[in-house]
């Protein structure tokens, strides 16, 4: 029998036992935390879902070369031996027997033309724009890889110095008669009717047959032929164009020159293209040209001769084709599979008059009875209807409700499209492909079944139809 100690004892113990109390409100709070927890974890393993926003755009399908310009011109040589000054301006259309140029036999024109620069107080501001216009260019596009431009500006600059001399005693050109005498110097007349301009390249007389890769690996230079100094009788002084039609030959790899003959053979003759130079786009005729190994673009032009009169070598962007429609991303880009049925075998219910809805044969109570199922209808075209599978196995026999021809179900098509999600989940919409790269495809408007602004999947090969994305 326990004394009065241990009962004591055995008190002091009891009394010291921890009370349990439910606290409602932390297992509310654990809970939550609990389901917060499980739904990040879910976030983090689930597979992300990118969204395209469909937009209107276009997919130019272009080239870009650099060709040799083809011209009918000549340069001509100096009549006499002396000091030669123009009396016309570059890039001046002259008839035949036209006065061009006068050759100072004498010097007396050369002592002349300095009278008349030292009463020139300044240069007329036309020529001093020029003169800035060509230096603020050339600044504004040096590079250092293309220090070759240097030579460019440095011509440029010494053309529109000699060309203000030039128009300075072209109109003093009486007076000079009657200061110096006539018999002072030869006045020389054009031999052809043409474009006068003052630069040569030495590839007057190249043709088409004579393009070759040897050409754009020389790339010669354009050269000045004025100067101050005596010119020999027959050394070259200006460069005549005679009439406005002009080639422009560009080399292409094998494969776009079988491109551009396959857009001959359906019918399009010309080409729009841009050129490099000051962003000048027009549309011009085209031709494939062959010569031995290489393969040519041959561009032919009926004008702009004096906007490029004096380059040999134009690059120029040439568009063989241009869609416009829907863009979208290439990798947004499913395929479905569907029924291919007659057009007959699609019709309105036996009771309803809803319509697409194909007549099943199925057997009850050892009858053969028509079972009316509506389809979703992807496509039509004259003979055909292309259907969903959803609920249509292989197999099963379709009718027409008057039964007098059926078709079991075993040809399937493949149709392209795209997930959209405007409902937040992902729909299957069948699209038209006009034209496709490898990032982008344009889809038409009219044929497809997405509209500008849809919010589609952008890579569609990630999920399935049907799936809740948010």
């Amino acid at each position: 029998m326990p004394d009065g100690r241990d009962r004591k004892k055995g008190q002091i113990n009891k009394r010291r036992l921890p009370r349990i109390q439910i606290n409602m409100g932390t297992i509310a709070f654990m809970l939550i935390v609990i389901y917060i927890m499980a739904y990040i974890v879910s976030y983090i393993g689930k597979d992300k879902m990118s969204i395209y926003e469909v937009s209107q755009s276009d997919i130019v399908d272009s080239i870009e070369g650099t060709g040799i310009a083809l011209r009918k011109e000549k340069t001509v040589g100096a009549d006499k031996e002396g000091y030669v000054y123009f009396f016309v301006k570059d890039g001046a259309r002259v008839q035949k027997k036209a006065l061009v140029y006068a050759v100072d036999t004498t010097g007396k024109v050369q002592a002349y033309v300095q009278q008349l620069l030292g009463k020139e107080e300044n240069v007329s501001s036309e020529e001093k724009n020029r003169i800035t216009d060509a230096l603020q260019s050339f600044g504004d596009s040096f590079e250092d890889d293309e220090f070759s431009n240097v030579y460019d500006a440095h011509m440029n600059i010494d053309h529109e110095l000699t060309s203000y001399t030039d128009t300075l005693l072209a109109k003093n050109r009486k007076e000079m008669e009657k200061v110096i005498g006539k018999k002072s110097y030869v006045e020389v007349k054009s031999p052809n009717e043409g474009i006068i301009t003052f630069s040569s390249d030495g590839l007057e007389s190249v043709g088409v047959a004579d393009v070759s890769e040897d050409l754009f690996e020389s790339h010669p230079r354009m050269m000045e032929l004025r100067s101050k100094e005596k010119h020999k009788k027959g050394d070259p002084i200006y460069r005549i164009i005679m009439n406005q039609r002009w080639r422009l030959m560009i080399p292409v790899s094998q494969a776009h020159y079988q491109h551009l003959k396959e857009i001959k053979k359906e019918g399009r003759e010309t080409l729009k293209i841009t050129f490099d130079k000051d962003n000048f786009s027009t549309r011009v005729p085209f031709a494939c040209k062959k010569n031995e190994d290489s393969y040519y673009v041959v561009l032919v032009f009926d004008n702009y001769v004096q906007r490029y009169m004096n380059q040999r070598y134009l690059h120029v962007k040439m568009v063989l084709s241009e869609t416009q429609g829907l863009k979208i991303p290439t990798s947004s880009l499913v395929e479905k599979e569907v029924w291919k049925i007659p057009l007959d075998l699609l019709g309105k219910g036996g009771n309803s008059t809803e319509e697409d809805q194909v007549s099943l044969v199925t057997k009850k109570k050892d009858k053969t009875v028509l079972v009316q199922k509506k389809v979703k209808i992807y496509q039509k075209d004259d003979q055909y209807a292309y259907i969903s599978m959803d609920g249509l196995a292989r197999g099963q026999t379709l009718s027409d409700p008057e039964r007098t021809q059926s078709l079991k179900l075993e040809e399937s098509e493949t149709l392209q499209g795209v997930y959209v999600v405007n409902r937040g989940f992902t729909v299957f919409r069948r699209i038209d492909i006009l034209e496709k790269n490898d990032d982008y495809c344009i889809v038409s408007s009219a044929s497809s079944e997405i509209e500008l602004y849809d919010r589609i999947i952008l890579n569609g090969n990630s999920t399935q139809e049907g799936r809740v994305i948010y």
